[in-house]
């Protein structure tokens, strides 16, 4: 596809099985011996910058989606918000106080961040990781808190409408190197009924590489979508480091292992020859390590 801008490049690791082939010598006869190794192949993956096009269509999109779940029946979050807490909610006051305390933390984390001056010097752009990851921590407690009646809210239109678009930009700005070191659109053309079908062929197959694939392009495409537009490189560093630290399990072998039992395959003796040679064994090609990655699953990430 044609040169693009990138929002964020990684790599996920991939466990490959090839064939190496050693030349020797034996009673002046020339013989092949092939045998299978193991060897980690780092794939680069991206999230694709959006730009003001792609950006309208998101809106587009959001704006019919939410407009069926209306047809639909399904209630906006005013307004089961309001019903429900007319009855007082599930909450007692103290998690009331402590969701409360945890908002204008937020919120003042939030108004740290857009206040660092750019270009942003190295101690701020450490500083940023931390906000970014305390936000995190703030938003995940809330949910915990909300838990007892989270189910209530996850059903209105706003909520629904949220996680589909969601998983739009995620089928819409996924990408993958392909074998020619090129990037492509993960899930392919076509739109977002086709594009989910994709994404569901590829889920069927349960091959670990590409759900890993599917869930860490997910993981930061939610964070991405959380975070705002102003969300920059260095952020996105500071949530991959908490993702291979604390979130993920995928691939944690410091580097790939010759697969076991493999049976050497001898090639025919080819005619005797005169003046014997030495013919140089040729060593495994030695295997690729890549830093640690594991899988997360695929959820939205709700914004306080």
């Amino acid at each position: 596809m044609e040169k693009q801008k990138y929002l964020y490049e990684t790599i996920v690791n991939k466990e490959v099985i090839e064939k190496v082939t050693e030349d020797r010598e034996e009673n002046g006869s020339k013989i092949q011996i092939t045998r299978e190794i193991k060897k980690i192949k780092p794939v680069k993956v991206a999230i694709l910058k959006p730009d003001r096009k792609k950006y309208k269509e998101a809106d587009i999109f959001y704006a019919k989606t939410i407009s069926n779940y209306l047809k639909e029946g399904l209630l906006p979050h005013s307004l089961v918000s309001k019903r429900y807490m007319n009855d007082g909610g599930p909450m007692t006051e103290s998690e009331k106080k402590a969701i409360n305390a945890m908002r204008d933390r937020y919120n003042e984390l939030q108004e740290e961040y857009f206040k660092m001056e750019t270009p942003v010097s190295e101690e701020n752009n450490k500083r940023r990781g931390e906000i970014i990851l305390e936000m995190s921590e703030i938003q995940r407690v809330i949910k915990e808190i909300r838990n007892t009646y989270s189910d209530i809210f996850e059903n209105t239109a706003e909520a629904k409408t949220k996680n589909d678009t969601i998983e739009w930009w995620v089928l819409n700005i996924s990408l993958v190197e392909d074998e020619d070191k090129e990037y492509k659109l993960f899930y392919g053309d076509g739109d977002f009924d086709s594009k989910t079908e994709t994404l569901e062929k590829l889920e069927a197959k349960d091959d670990e590489f590409t759900n890993e694939v599917i869930k860490k392009l997910s993981y930061f495409i939610s964070f991405w979508y959380a975070s705002g537009s102003d969300i920059k490189k260095e952020d996105f560093q500071s949530a991959e480091e908490h993702y291979d630290k604390n979130v993920s399990n995928y691939l944690k072998q410091e580097e790939a292992k010759p697969a076991e039992a493999t049976v050497p395959v001898v090639a025919p003796i080819v005619a005797p020859i005169v003046e014997p040679t030495t013919v140089p064994v040729v060593a495994p090609v030695a295997e690729a390590t890549k830093e640690e990655v594991k899988p997360v699953e695929v959820a939205s990430t709700n914004p306080v």
